[in-house]
């Protein structure tokens, strides 16, 4: 047994427990193991064990159970409304489409299901009665700071295409480099992310725009990265001293580019991924504002929180648009001491109404104009 113990939660533990009990081996596996070891709180515990699937329904009967991957050896159990899931061990057969296997085979042992995982950070399992199980130095890789493949990575890559800018996706998260014959292997078959799903691709190409070496990641494999976005010359200076948000650095990334449409048929983004990176870019030629009243018109274009994304992407030093927004100036129509109704009262009618408010707005933030209601409607007045 190693000398490394991880704090499971009761659900883990409770199913653990279970299986033990029925005659089965069981740990928890994959990321949750390599995240405790770098000191990280897991987001969720998979688990893995000897049990077939009708082995595990009837462990598990009479819990809350979800089948829907059960033909691939998974049965989710609920436990206090938290889904865990447990998969018995495995091995695969050919994949032919690049990123099923063909056929599942169940076996008893462990080592084997560890062996047809993708990196040796993600083949540790663990329980507190063995301890950690580690059978291709994983916990070592971790130390050194290195992504690994679990056996020949030309194997595991041609197995999985997604699995070549998987790699990259964890040397940027955790801060690691990849290892001398996984990045090779993974430069040969770089073509074969042709054959991956565009949702699945942009998936791992965000993670990693937001990891913590991104800029040195990208600097070192843009071959591989030029095969899912040709569109770009992947130049990445400075782009760790940007926060770790995906918009601001990919509209950094494509601040040199000038038709962006390209970039967007190679990837499948949300709604509002596009629409932050569209509107970033789009003024990435914008001034850095000077006075607080420009700092005031830049919030009132652009809102709040795309501001201080285009401040942080084009790294201006100036503290005036927090000031702004601190101090709660005056910066759209809904803050005007004064309503479209007010103005209706008047006797300002259709789009004469929208017009004047706008007008209002700009003299508020020029400081021509206080934003007090008996002022605002003394000017109206005064114009009509």
């Amino acid at each position: 047994m190693s000398d490394f113990t991880m704090k499971l939660p009761n659900g883990a533990v409770y199913i653990l427990n279970r299986l033990e009990e029925a005659g089965f081996c069981a740990y928890v596996v994959g990321g949750c193991v390599r995240d405790a070891l770098m000191g990280k709180v897991p987001s969720d515990y998979d688990i893995c064990t000897s049990a077939t699937p009708v082995e595990m329904k009837r462990v598990f009967a009479g819990e809350r159970l979800i089948e829907t991957g059960l033909q691939h050896g998974t049965l989710t159990v609920l436990y206090d409304n938290i889904p865990y899931e447990v998969t018995t061990f495995r091995v695969d057969g050919d994949y032919a489409d690049h990123r099923r296997p063909d056929s599942v085979t169940f076996v008893r042992s462990l080592r084997e299901d560890q062996a047809r995982r993708d990196f040796t950070v993600n083949a540790m399992a663990y329980n507190p009665k063995e301890g950690l199980q580690d059978a291709f130095e994983g916990r070592e890789d971790i130390e050194r700071k290195i992504i690994r493949a679990v056996g020949e990575p030309t194997n595991r890559f041609t197995e999985d295409a997604l699995r070549i800018l998987r790699a990259l996706r964890f040397a940027s998260v955790c801060g690691f480099s990849v290892g001398k014959d996984t990045a090779q292997a993974a430069r040969s078959l770089k073509d074969s992310l042709s054959y991956v799903a565009k949702e699945r691709i942009t998936a791992e190409f965000v993670k990693l725009m937001c990891g913590i070496t991104a800029e040195e990641i990208i600097r070192q494999f843009p071959d591989i990265l030029s095969v899912i976005l040709p569109e770009i010359s992947f130049s990445a200076d400075a782009l760790n001293e940007l926060p770790k948000d995906f918009a601001v650095r990919f509209a950094y990334l494509l601040k040199q580019n000038e038709n962006i449409e390209k970039v967007f048929s190679s990837l499948r983004l949300s709604r509002e991924q596009e629409t932050a990176v569209r509107e970033l870019w789009g003024a990435r030629k914008e001034s850095e504002p000077q006075t607080i009243p420009e700092a005031r018109k830049l919030l009132c274009r652009m809102g709040d929180a795309r501001a201080m994304q285009l401040k942080a992407m084009l790294k201006w030093k100036t503290a005036l648009p927090e000031q702004v927004i601190k101090d709660n100036d005056c910066r759209s129509i809904k803050q005007l001491a004064v309503t479209g109704n007010d103005l209706l009262a008047l006797g300002i009618t259709g789009k004469k109404v929208g017009e004047t408010l706008l007008r209002l707005l700009n003299l508020v933030m020029e400081d021509r104009l206080t934003n007090e209601k008996s002022e605002l409607l003394a000017y109206t007045g005064s114009i009509l």
